[in-house]
C-alpha cells in the first residue's frame, strides 16, 4: 500500500488519480522482475504552465525506513524496487507503507518571490523619492516665507 500525501504552494492542489495505490511484491524476487516499475503514482495540477508541473519523492520518514529498498522517479512517479525484499526483515508483518509526496516545481515560485522582492525595493525607492521631494518643497516654502517676510519689513 502506498499512502500519498499531496503538498502544493500554488492556487490549485495536485489531485491524485487514486487515493491509495496497492501492489504485491514476491519475496526474494530480483528488482528487474518489476520493470519498468512496481506501480506509478499519478497526480495532476489544474494550474497553468510551469505551475502545473508536479514532482514526486518519498517522504523523509519513508526514505529513512525504506530508501534502500524503494525509490520514486521524481518526474514520472514510478515507484521502483531497488533490491529484493525479505519478508522477515520488514516491519508490520510485511506491510510497507510508503508516503510519496507530490510537490509542484518551485522554480516558478522562486522567480515570483524574486520579482516580488524587486517590486518591494522599487516601492521603497519611490517612497524615498517622494519623501525627498516633500522635504525639498518644505525647504523651498520656508525660504519663500523667510524671503517674503524679510522683504516685507
Amino acid at each position: 500500500m502506498v499512502d500519498v500525501v499531496v503538498t502544493d504552494v500554488n492556487d490549485n492542489r495536485p489531485v491524485l488519480q487514486h487515493s491509495v495505490y496497492d501492489t504485491e511484491i514476491t519475496e526474494n524476487v530480483e528488482p528487474g522482475a518489476y520493470r519498468p516499475a512496481l506501480l506509478t503514482v499519478r497526480a495532476s495540477d489544474a494550474d497553468d504552465g510551469a505551475n502545473a508541473l508536479v514532482r514526486y519523492r518519498l517522504s523523509t520518514r519513508s526514505r529513512a525506513e525504506y530508501g534502500q529498498v524503494f525509490d520514486v522517479d521524481e518526474q514520472t512517479g514510478d515507484v521502483k524496487l531497488l533490491q529484493s525484499v525479505d519478508y522477515e526483515t520488514l516491519p508490520r508483518g510485511g506491510v510497507v507503507v510508503l508516503v510519496v509526496l507530490v510537490v509542484v516545481v518551485l522554480v516558478v515560485v522562486m522567480v515570483l518571490v524574486v520579482v516580488m522582492v524587486l517590486v518591494v525595493v522599487v516601492m521603497v525607492v519611490l517612497v524615498l523619492v517622494v519623501v525627498v521631494i516633500v522635504l525639498v518643497m518644505v525647504v523651498v516654502m520656508v525660504l519663500v516665507v523667510v524671503v517674503v517676510s524679510w522683504c516685507w519689513w
